[in-house]
């Protein structure tokens, strides 16, 4: 568990990190899901060794995990699953699919790829970041005011525009924030 809580606390801390940029979090977002996903996937076997390895080092009683899984209530009403299924399964792998849960409803495809396309409209360095294509992929989100083709070959020809005067006008060159 203190991989899992290593990972999203090393995100946690990025993501309240001010004058980050965008590109930068989203990669560490995917980094994150991907870090956690592959914990789920093999750090089932490295974990129960090193609790065992505890256990055995502070003479701490190790349940069987070949043994029929006890709730707490009824021995009479046999369990269906023994030790190894429900720590593995009903506990580890239950904590890693919530925080995996909880990272895609926040960090979803639609709001990952709209953030991804803010980040090009970072002034720093004369606009350097500006980028025509990620620019009109985020028109294309916005139907009621683009709603034709026509529409989007206008504000391409003006964002082209746009983009030429802020790079080559020198009063934009110290620029680091719009606000």
């Amino acid at each position: 568990m203190v991989d899992i809580l290593g990972v999203t606390n090393h995100l946690n801390t990025t993501l309240q990190r001010k004058y980050q940029d965008i590109v930068n979090v989203m990669n560490q977002v995917s980094s994150s899901k991907k870090a956690i996903q592959e914990i789920r996937d093999v750090g089932w076997e490295p974990l129960l060794g090193n609790v065992t390895l505890f256990c055995n080092k502070h003479d701490v009683r190790i349940v069987d995990m070949e043994d029929e899984y006890y709730d707490g209530f009824s021995r009479r009403r046999g369990s269906q699953v023994n030790n190894l299924h429900h720590y593995h399964v009903d506990v580890f792998k239950a904590v890693i699919d919530m925080q995996l849960q909880e990272l895609n409803h926040r960090f979803n495809e639609a709001n990952t790829k709209l953030l991804l396309c803010i980040a090009c409209l970072c002034p720093c360095e004369s606009f350097k970041a500006f980028d025509l294509d990620k620019l009109m992929e985020m028109a294309t989100l916005y139907k009621e005011e683009f709603r034709t083709e026509y529409d989007l070959q206008v504000l391409e020809v003006e964002l082209k525009n746009y983009i030429k005067d802020v790079r080559e006008d020198e009063r934009f060159n110290q620029l680091k924030s719009i606000g």
